[in-house]
């Protein structure tokens, strides 16, 4: 009998200590945004001004992290005047915030070499963004799903007009609408 209290007096404390570590957490949490460079083979490496003048890229990554969601954003990155440093610091201010959509998908699954993974659309859901084009899709095998990479990726996607979509080319979200790649 004691035994127990005392198991439930150490479970009721390790509750209390663990809802005030999430206090503390949360409070000391702020918005976080990264910038990287993806190669041709869906290599993801840190945007410097060194690695822009050697890859002269044509796919950027952003990766919005804010206290409550991850948020990710693949873009083709103008090509700016100027040196390498100058282009990158114009990046880096250019993508510093992202505009959600007024339109969300449902839900998302992505079938690569036969398998079918669920993946959460909401973090992809970003203005201005471009998904499933090659170079995404083997980012998203390589640093995402981490299985062997491939460019031939089907997704099937709900719609906010509750239709289901499959495609297994770029898809461009807009602000208000996306559009999907004939190919």
């Amino acid at each position: 009998m004691i035994l127990e209290e005392m198991a439930f007096f150490l479970y009721r404390l390790l509750r209390w200590l663990n809802w005030g570590c999430l206090i503390v957490l949360r409070a000391f949490r702020r918005n976080v945004t990264h910038y990287f460079l993806i190669t041709a083979d869906g290599t993801q490496l840190p945007l410097t001004a060194y690695n822009y003048a050697v890859l002269q890229p044509t796919t950027m990554l952003v990766i919005y992290y804010t206290p409550t969601e991850t948020k990710y954003r693949m873009v083709t990155p103008a090509v700016g005047n100027g040196t390498a440093s100058e282009v990158v610091a114009e990046l880096r201010s250019a993508y510093t915030t992202f505009e959600a959509p007024s339109y969300s998908f449902l839900g998302l699954n992505v079938e690569v070499s036969e398998r079918t993974f669920t993946v959460p659309p909401q973090e992809f859901m970003v203005a201005g963004s471009t998904i499933f084009s090659p170079v995404f899709n083997l980012w998203l095998c390589k640093n995402y799903l981490h299985v062997p990479p491939t460019s031939q990726v089907t997704a099937t996607f709900i719609d906010n007009l509750i239709r289901v979509v499959t495609v297994t080319s770029e898809v461009v979200l807009q602000k208000d609408k996306y559009v999907v790649k004939q190919i």
